[in-house]
Protein backbone atom coordinates (compact mmCIF):
# COMPACT_ATOMS: atom_id res chain seq x y z
CA UNK A 1 0.00 0.00 0.00
CA UNK A 2 2.85 2.37 0.80
CA UNK A 3 4.37 1.70 -2.63
CA UNK A 4 1.11 2.63 -4.36
CA UNK A 5 0.76 5.87 -2.35
CA UNK A 6 4.36 6.81 -3.10
CA UNK A 7 3.85 6.02 -6.79
CA UNK A 8 0.64 8.10 -6.78
CA UNK A 9 2.49 11.07 -5.25
CA UNK A 10 5.24 10.80 -7.88
CA UNK A 11 2.63 10.71 -10.66
CA UNK A 12 0.94 13.82 -9.26
CA UNK A 13 4.25 15.70 -9.07
CA UNK A 14 5.10 14.55 -12.60
CA UNK A 15 1.75 15.75 -13.93
CA UNK A 16 2.34 19.17 -12.35
CA UNK A 17 5.76 19.29 -14.04
CA UNK A 18 4.30 18.17 -17.38
CA UNK A 19 1.53 20.78 -17.13
CA UNK A 20 4.13 23.47 -16.47
CA UNK A 21 6.17 22.40 -19.51
CA UNK A 22 3.39 21.61 -21.99
CA UNK A 23 0.86 24.29 -22.97
CA UNK A 24 -1.60 21.64 -24.18
CA UNK A 25 -1.95 20.01 -20.75
CA UNK A 26 -4.22 21.95 -18.41
CA UNK A 27 -6.16 21.26 -15.23
CA UNK A 28 -8.86 23.10 -13.30
CA UNK A 29 -7.68 22.50 -9.73
CA UNK A 30 -5.16 20.62 -7.64
CA UNK A 31 -7.88 18.16 -6.61
CA UNK A 32 -8.37 17.29 -10.27
CA UNK A 33 -4.69 16.41 -10.60
CA UNK A 34 -4.88 14.28 -7.45
CA UNK A 35 -7.83 12.33 -8.88
CA UNK A 36 -6.11 12.13 -12.27
CA UNK A 37 -2.99 10.69 -10.61
CA UNK A 38 -5.11 8.08 -8.85
CA UNK A 39 -6.83 7.10 -12.10
CA UNK A 40 -3.54 6.95 -13.99
CA UNK A 41 -1.95 4.89 -11.23
CA UNK A 42 -4.83 2.41 -11.28
CA UNK A 43 -4.70 2.18 -15.08
CA UNK A 44 -0.95 1.59 -14.94
CA UNK A 45 -1.38 -1.07 -12.26
CA UNK A 46 -4.23 -3.03 -13.81
CA UNK A 47 -4.73 -2.19 -17.49
CA UNK A 48 -1.16 -1.56 -18.65
CA UNK A 49 0.13 -5.11 -17.96
CA UNK A 50 -2.74 -6.58 -19.98
CA UNK A 51 -2.11 -4.18 -22.86
CA UNK A 52 1.61 -4.91 -22.79
CA UNK A 53 0.93 -8.63 -22.96
CA UNK A 54 -1.58 -8.30 -25.80
CA UNK A 55 0.74 -6.06 -27.83
CA UNK A 56 3.87 -8.11 -27.26
CA UNK A 57 4.39 -8.98 -30.96
CA UNK A 58 4.08 -5.31 -31.99
CA UNK A 59 6.39 -4.24 -29.18
CA UNK A 60 8.98 -6.80 -30.31
CA UNK A 61 8.77 -5.59 -33.91
CA UNK A 62 9.19 -1.96 -32.85
CA UNK A 63 11.92 -2.76 -30.31
CA UNK A 64 9.69 -1.60 -27.46
CA UNK A 65 8.75 1.77 -28.93
CA UNK A 66 5.08 0.79 -29.06
CA UNK A 67 5.16 1.02 -25.26
CA UNK A 68 5.22 4.80 -25.74
CA UNK A 69 1.92 4.56 -27.60
CA UNK A 70 0.43 2.47 -24.80
CA UNK A 71 1.58 4.96 -22.15
CA UNK A 72 0.25 7.92 -24.13
CA UNK A 73 -3.08 6.17 -24.68
CA UNK A 74 -3.44 5.43 -20.97
CA UNK A 75 -2.56 9.05 -20.14
CA UNK A 76 -5.15 10.31 -22.60
CA UNK A 77 -7.77 7.83 -21.36
CA UNK A 78 -7.14 8.89 -17.74
CA UNK A 79 -7.70 12.51 -18.78
CA UNK A 80 -10.98 11.53 -20.44
CA UNK A 81 -12.10 9.65 -17.32
CA UNK A 82 -11.20 12.50 -14.98
CA UNK A 83 -12.75 15.20 -17.18
CA UNK A 84 -11.11 18.33 -15.76
CA UNK A 85 -7.59 17.50 -16.91
CA UNK A 86 -7.41 18.51 -20.56
CA UNK A 87 -4.99 17.07 -23.09
CA UNK A 88 -4.86 19.01 -26.37
CA UNK A 89 -3.99 16.03 -28.56
CA UNK A 90 -2.18 12.74 -28.83
CA UNK A 91 1.22 14.41 -29.21
CA UNK A 92 0.64 16.26 -25.95
CA UNK A 93 -0.38 12.97 -24.30
CA UNK A 94 2.77 11.33 -25.67
CA UNK A 95 5.05 14.09 -24.39
CA UNK A 96 3.27 14.18 -21.02
CA UNK A 97 3.59 10.41 -20.69
CA UNK A 98 7.31 10.71 -21.46
CA UNK A 99 7.69 13.38 -18.79
CA UNK A 100 5.76 11.31 -16.24
CA UNK A 101 7.91 8.27 -17.06
CA UNK A 102 11.14 10.27 -16.76
CA UNK A 103 10.12 11.78 -13.41
CA UNK A 104 9.07 8.32 -12.24
CA UNK A 105 12.50 6.92 -13.12
CA UNK A 106 14.30 9.77 -11.33
CA UNK A 107 12.21 9.44 -8.17
CA UNK A 108 12.50 5.66 -8.34
CA UNK A 109 16.27 5.90 -8.29
CA UNK A 110 16.21 8.45 -5.47
CA UNK A 111 13.95 6.33 -3.25
CA UNK A 112 15.69 3.07 -4.11
CA UNK A 113 18.87 4.13 -2.34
Amino acid sequence: MTHFILNWAVIVVAVFIAAALLPGLTYASTADVLVFGLILGLLNAFVAPILRLLTLPIRLLTFGLFTLIINASLFWFAAILEGNVRVAGFLTALLAALIVSAVNVVFGRLFKG
